[in-house]
């Protein structure tokens, strides 16, 4: 459906109007009532109940009237101050018509299906696929709040896919964080890219990126943007993997440094300070491969970022290595993820043989000595790689 008219505490930050520096200007509050009630019908699609308020619209659950397939209604008021609907519903329906016509299966793609966009005298909507929950809610219910090795691979290679699929069609995000990422409402293994209120078209007309700008304002989450963006330079799609690759360090470690850190400056401080090598990982004695492949590759981005903002980073290359990582810890299509285990299955969730074994015995009988001498020849493996490649520890 065309658009047209009709007559997040953890929120990311868009430097729209008034604001004093280092704070987040939100529309809406924790107790802010709903902007629609319980049976009011937008096009085709009626509102059960409110069940998200961000820092910039309201989320309703629904259902399409026609179908009574369910739906998810996103609001913003008509007076808001920021308006980042209209943005984000141009990107959504802009994103599905791209894979469309390539001749791709649009269902394929790691993002909602657009439904519609309208506007009525006190209220704008976008109406999309409803998914399940985030990934942040996802990693509170953990045991230790913290994914799996396993798991957190897995949504970094979800997470470098959907973004190569955004950044191939134009856009950058410029608020990747965990609660941008959701699971599917029936298929819990898709992970959907998801909010694109301050995403940006970085290309021009003839297909050409857009020239660098000497500074821009401040886009994003504090806690997950990249030092460029705190140093209000032009953003580029290198500076959503940097968030990122904050974001994978988080799954792997429960927390980043600064995570109780509000202040943007104090927050810049302590990234350019970080050592992420210095950090636990799990149970495992170093900083996992794909990881620090991805890091190095950042790194180099930063150190000259006027010429690598107008290179396209190597997608398949990272990839190709957590597809790898993945595959010497055992990982398969059968593989449960955290959220897919009971309580019982996440004891040891955060040790790399644990999950070797447990998803070695998903699959046979074999006895444990066997699989964790398995495991211990996968880990003699990796540490030839490690001792030939000196890229996984620049």
């Amino acid at each position: 459906m065309a658009m047209r008219d009709h007559h997040h505490a953890e929120g990311g930050q868009a430097n729209q109007g008034h604001t004093t520096p280092g704070q987040l200007h939100t529309e809406f509050k924790k107790d802010s009532p709903p902007l629609l009630g319980k049976g009011h019908v937008l096009d085709f699609y009626a509102i059960k109940e409110m069940i998200s308020l961000g820092g910039f619209g309201q989320i309703f659950s629904g259902y399409d009237i026609r179908t009574q397939e369910p739906v998810a209604i996103k609001v913003e008021s008509n007076n808001a101050l920021v308006t980042l609907l209209r943005n984000e519903g141009t990107c959504l329906q802009h994103l599905h018509q791209t894979y469309s016509c390539n001749g791709e299966n649009v269902d394929k793609a790691p993002f909602l299906k657009f439904l519609a966009y309208g506007k009525t005298e006190i209220v704008r909507f976008l109406v999309m696929e409803q998914c399940g929950k985030n990934l942040r809610e996802l990693k509170r219910e953990t045991s230790k709040d913290q994914f799996s090795m396993t798991t957190s691979l897995y949504i970094m290679q979800e997470m470098v896919t959907a973004l190569r699929y955004m950044h191939n069609a134009g856009w950058i995000h410029r608020d990747v964080k965990p609660a941008n990422f959701c699971i599917g409402l029936e298929d819990v293994r898709r992970i959907y890219l998801i909010d694109f209120g301050m995403c940006r078209y970085y290309l021009q007309t003839d297909g050409s990126l857009k020239p660098r700008q000497s500074h821009a304002s401040f886009h994003g989450t504090v806690r997950y943007v990249s030092l460029n963006v705190h140093d209000r330079q032009d953003i580029s799609r290198w500076d959503d993997l940097w968030s990122l690759f904050y974001v994978t360090v988080e799954h792997m470690c429960s927390q980043l440094p600064w995570r109780m850190v509000n202040d943007r400056d104090k927050v810049a401080q302590m990234k350019r300070a970080f050592s992420p090598e210095t950090l636990k990982y799990g149970e495992d004695s170093h900083m996992p491969h794909a990881i620090a492949f991805l890091k190095y590759y950042l790194d180099s981005a930063a150190s000259d970022p006027a010429n690598y903002f107008y290179y396209a980073p190597p997608y398949s290359t990272f990839l190709a290595e957590t597809t790898n990582e993945l595959s010497c810890r055992g990982y398969t299509c059968n593989t449960l993820l955290d959220w897919q285990r009971t309580t019982s299955d996440e004891q040891s969730d955060n040790s790399p043989m644990s999950d070797y074994v447990a998803n070695h015995f998903r699959q046979s009988p074999a006895d444990e000595a066997i699989a964790k001498q398995a495991y211990q020849e996968i880990c003699d493996k990796r540490r030839q790689v490690q001792n030939s490649c000196s890229v996984y520890y620049i």
